[in-house]
């Protein structure tokens, strides 16, 4: 009898799990989909976390969750995707961060319009309290297909002993062209070459150099103009020069690597010991440093006060020196054969929110390095990195390295999307030959072209 007692509980206990399991597996299935490489996934699997725990806080169900599946790599993902799409499916989600032709995917129509899904809601998307510069980009023939979360100027900090040596005023918010040959000749004998652009790579900042060259919705290419044939010898000098002295530094062993990151050398080292900073990676480093100092036992790190009192914003090389230019850095999409549309577009409205913003901003949040949309969380962020010490004193909004910080993010004219995709799985094989001396010039712009128009055209 108690054999039997036994049993049947036994077989309750079983039915329960199996019925418990089969329901957790349901629930999975009901949730938002997001793709992402296997590099990236400790990022991804953190911040949905965050989101996921919000969701559950805020008492919404499983559906509303994100599951995050990942892949080796981009072209096993891109594979996946496309094919998933062509079947009518694919992930519900997508992130600008990902290497995707994200130009081609609007064309193709494959996102939902933000807009209409907050309509068929019964509200709409209000944006007033954003900065409206940073969210025109993503919107096409007025449908608003990508909504930016993250943006960061196209622009990094600069000694004034720098821009003095190349015979540039050190003053803020300044900017070279590819036009300024004089200036370039003399920024290419410099022992860091690149050291007044922001882009930190010189094969990334050959890259920008062409994509400055192409309008992409316009399908147009200008790499026959006698502007871009005439730039283009001496944008190669500085990457060429720059990249011939780094290897004098490494060892023989080393010396066949690809030479990508800029040095530090005294020239170029913004406010912080790095390398490169960005904008953002600086005043995120700020941020840190005054949360450490009022939330944990971390020690406090002081910059050199010298440092930034001797800084000036710049805005690197570019196509036009009058403009302010801006990256979107973190933007999301909604899949237009996604069947959770609803629950998707609550995701967008998280990461637009203060919540989300204050996250995604978050100095211990090292998936991203960029400025808030949201105009509030924009100014708490500069406010917290302007309290941070420096030999006893606050570097305060009021300093000239803050205000013009602040000015030149604020003032971003115009956002784009990243164009990784275009840089390397169309462009970069040319880019990298014609920098190695493996492609005469008048070849390269002629392969250069006919890729780029198939691509745009394709």
């Amino acid at each position: 009898m108690v054999k039997l007692r036994i049993t049947a509980l036994l077989l309750v206990l079983l039915t329960a799990l199996s019925l418990c399991s089969c329901q957790q597996s349901e629930d999975k299935k009901k949730k938002l989909v997001v793709y992402c490489v296997e590099a990236d996934k400790e990022y991804y699997v953190k911040n949905f976390n965050t989101y996921n725990n919000y969701c559950v806080a805020k008492g919404l169900g499983w559906d509303y969750q994100v599951e995050v599946m990942t892949f080796k790599n981009s072209s096993e993902l891109n594979k996946k995707m496309t094919t998933e799409i062509m079947a009518g499916g694919g992930p519900d989600l997508f992130l600008t961060s990902q290497v995707l032709p994200f130009e081609k995917m609007v064309e193709s129509e494959m996102f939902a319009d933000i807009n209409e899904l907050a309509k068929q809601k019964g509200a709409s998307l209000d944006l007033s309290g954003y900065n409206e510069n940073v969210m025109s980009c993503g919107v096409y023939d007025g449908k608003r297909y990508i909504v930016p979360l993250l943006y960061t100027p196209n622009a990094s900090y600069a000694y004034s002993e720098a821009l003095s040596s190349v015979g540039l005023e050190p003053k803020q918010n300044c900017a070279l062209t590819y036009n300024d040959t004089e200036t370039l000749k003399k920024l290419s004998e410099k022992m860091d070459s690149l050291m007044l652009d922001y882009t930190g790579y010189t094969e990334e900042f050959f890259e920008r150099f062409v994509c400055d060259y192409v309008d992409f919705e316009k399908k147009e290419v200008y790499f026959e103009t006698d502007e871009f044939k005439k730039n283009i010898d001496l944008i190669k000098q500085l990457c060429v020069k720059y990249e011939e002295r780094e290897r004098k530094k490494i060892p023989d062993y080393y010396r066949r690597l690809p030479v990508k990151y800029l040095s530090y050398d005294g020239y170029q080292t913004p406010l912080f010991y790095s390398k490169i900073y960005t904008l953002p990676d600086s005043a995120k480093t700020f941020v840190y440093q005054t949360q450490a100092k009022k939330d944990s036992n971390i020690t406090k790190t002081v910059y050199d006060r010298e440092s930034a009192d001797n800084s000036v914003v710049c805005r690197g090389i570019q196509r036009n020196k009058d403009e302010i230019l801006g990256t979107v850095q973190l933007g999301v999409a909604v899949n237009k054969n996604s069947d959770k549309k609803e629950k998707a577009l609550a995701f967008v409205e998280y990461g637009l929110s203060e919540y989300g913003q204050t996250h995604l901003t978050s100095p211990f949040n090292s998936a991203f390095s960029a400025m808030a949309v949201k105009k509030s969380v924009f100014d708490k962020r500069m406010q917290d990195a302007s309290e941070v010490e420096a030999e006893n004193r606050e570097l305060g909004l009021d300093s000239e390295i803050m205000k013009a910080t602040v000015e030149v993010s604020k003032s971003v004219q115009k956002c784009s999307l990243g164009r990784e995709y275009y840089s390397k799985n169309i462009a970069g094989g040319l880019i990298r030959k014609y920098l190695a001396g493996q492609l005469p010039k008048y070849k390269f712009i002629r392969q250069l072209k006919t890729a780029t128009k198939f691509y745009l055209e394709e």
